[in-house]
Protein backbone atom coordinates (compact mmCIF):
# COMPACT_ATOMS: atom_id res chain seq x y z
CA UNK A 1 0.00 0.00 0.00
CA UNK A 2 3.10 2.26 0.59
CA UNK A 3 4.07 3.17 -3.07
CA UNK A 4 0.28 3.85 -4.10
CA UNK A 5 0.00 6.31 -1.35
CA UNK A 6 3.21 7.78 -2.50
CA UNK A 7 1.78 8.36 -6.01
CA UNK A 8 -1.47 9.68 -4.99
CA UNK A 9 0.44 11.68 -2.51
CA UNK A 10 2.74 13.48 -5.55
CA UNK A 11 -0.34 13.52 -7.96
CA UNK A 12 -2.41 15.45 -5.33
CA UNK A 13 0.55 17.64 -4.48
CA UNK A 14 1.08 17.74 -8.53
CA UNK A 15 -2.78 19.32 -8.55
CA UNK A 16 -2.64 21.98 -6.01
CA UNK A 17 -0.36 24.17 -8.50
CA UNK A 18 1.83 25.01 -5.35
CA UNK A 19 5.28 25.17 -5.87
CA UNK A 20 6.25 22.74 -2.84
CA UNK A 21 10.42 22.74 -2.12
CA UNK A 22 12.17 19.35 -2.61
CA UNK A 23 12.54 18.91 1.46
CA UNK A 24 8.34 18.84 1.49
CA UNK A 25 7.85 16.72 -1.76
CA UNK A 26 10.71 14.25 -0.08
CA UNK A 27 8.91 14.65 3.79
CA UNK A 28 5.35 14.33 1.80
CA UNK A 29 5.78 11.15 -0.19
CA UNK A 30 8.20 9.36 3.14
CA UNK A 31 5.22 10.43 5.16
CA UNK A 32 2.72 9.16 3.11
CA UNK A 33 4.10 5.50 2.48
CA UNK A 34 5.43 5.17 6.57
CA UNK A 35 2.10 5.94 7.64
CA UNK A 36 -0.35 4.64 4.75
CA UNK A 37 -2.87 7.30 6.22
CA UNK A 38 -4.41 8.67 3.37
CA UNK A 39 -6.63 11.17 5.06
CA UNK A 40 -3.71 12.67 7.45
CA UNK A 41 -1.57 12.70 4.21
CA UNK A 42 -3.81 14.74 2.57
CA UNK A 43 -4.03 17.40 5.34
CA UNK A 44 -0.17 17.41 5.43
CA UNK A 45 -0.29 18.26 1.45
CA UNK A 46 -3.04 21.18 2.17
CA UNK A 47 -1.10 22.35 5.40
CA UNK A 48 2.17 23.02 2.95
CA UNK A 49 0.11 24.02 0.51
CA UNK A 50 -1.23 26.98 2.35
CA UNK A 51 2.15 27.84 4.09
CA UNK A 52 3.82 31.11 3.42
CA UNK A 53 7.59 30.82 4.77
CA UNK A 54 10.23 27.99 5.14
CA UNK A 55 9.81 28.31 8.96
CA UNK A 56 6.17 27.48 8.84
CA UNK A 57 7.18 24.67 6.71
CA UNK A 58 9.81 23.62 9.54
CA UNK A 59 6.88 23.50 11.76
CA UNK A 60 4.37 21.66 9.97
CA UNK A 61 6.88 18.80 8.98
CA UNK A 62 8.26 18.68 13.36
CA UNK A 63 4.44 18.40 13.79
CA UNK A 64 4.01 15.48 11.25
CA UNK A 65 6.89 13.48 12.20
CA UNK A 66 6.02 13.63 15.87
CA UNK A 67 2.66 12.58 14.86
CA UNK A 68 4.07 9.03 13.36
CA UNK A 69 6.54 8.26 15.75
CA UNK A 70 9.64 7.33 15.69
CA UNK A 71 11.50 3.94 13.78
CA UNK A 72 15.00 2.99 14.07
CA UNK A 73 17.48 5.38 12.09
CA UNK A 74 18.29 2.11 9.68
CA UNK A 75 14.43 1.93 8.61
CA UNK A 76 13.71 5.34 8.51
CA UNK A 77 16.46 5.56 5.98
CA UNK A 78 15.25 2.13 3.49
CA UNK A 79 12.02 4.00 3.90
CA UNK A 80 13.15 7.32 2.40
CA UNK A 81 15.22 5.59 -0.18
CA UNK A 82 11.74 3.26 -1.56
CA UNK A 83 9.78 7.08 -1.59
CA UNK A 84 12.99 8.74 -3.39
CA UNK A 85 12.51 6.08 -5.99
CA UNK A 86 8.74 6.76 -6.30
CA UNK A 87 9.60 10.54 -6.52
CA UNK A 88 12.16 9.63 -9.46
CA UNK A 89 9.49 7.21 -11.35
CA UNK A 90 6.45 9.55 -10.62
CA UNK A 91 8.69 12.85 -12.31
CA UNK A 92 10.13 10.29 -15.48
CA UNK A 93 6.30 9.28 -16.38
CA UNK A 94 5.60 12.81 -16.43
CA UNK A 95 8.74 13.64 -18.46
CA UNK A 96 7.48 10.53 -20.97
CA UNK A 97 4.03 12.54 -21.13
CA UNK A 98 5.24 15.29 -22.27
CA UNK A 99 7.44 13.88 -24.53
CA UNK A 100 4.61 11.90 -26.38
CA UNK A 101 2.36 14.88 -26.42
CA UNK A 102 5.27 17.20 -28.38
CA UNK A 103 5.53 13.87 -30.92
CA UNK A 104 1.66 13.73 -31.11
CA UNK A 105 1.76 17.33 -31.82
CA UNK A 106 4.57 16.97 -34.68
CA UNK A 107 2.16 14.12 -35.90
CA UNK A 108 4.69 11.12 -35.46
CA UNK A 109 2.31 8.73 -33.59
CA UNK A 110 4.59 6.33 -32.11
CA UNK A 111 3.93 3.93 -29.19
CA UNK A 112 4.89 4.75 -25.59
CA UNK A 113 6.88 1.19 -25.55
CA UNK A 114 8.78 2.99 -28.20
CA UNK A 115 10.47 5.45 -26.34
CA UNK A 116 11.00 3.56 -23.25
CA UNK A 117 13.99 1.05 -22.82
CA UNK A 118 12.51 -2.50 -22.14
CA UNK A 119 14.62 -4.75 -19.37
CA UNK A 120 16.45 -7.66 -20.97
CA UNK A 121 16.61 -9.07 -17.06
CA UNK A 122 19.00 -9.84 -14.63
CA UNK A 123 20.44 -7.37 -12.17
CA UNK A 124 19.19 -4.26 -13.66
CA UNK A 125 21.25 -5.23 -17.52
CA UNK A 126 19.44 -3.10 -20.68
CA UNK A 127 18.63 -5.08 -22.70
CA UNK A 128 20.15 -4.56 -26.23
CA UNK A 129 17.22 -2.57 -27.56
CA UNK A 130 17.58 0.68 -27.28
CA UNK A 131 15.06 3.49 -28.15
CA UNK A 132 12.89 3.27 -31.29
CA UNK A 133 11.58 5.89 -32.98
Amino acid sequence: MGIEMVEKTLAGMARTGHPYTEGERHFAAGFAYRSGDAELTDKLVSELADISGAMESDLIIGRFSALHGQNPRWLGAAEDLVAAIEILRYEEEARLDRLMERFGAMDHDIDEKGVTRQQAGGHGEMGREQMSI
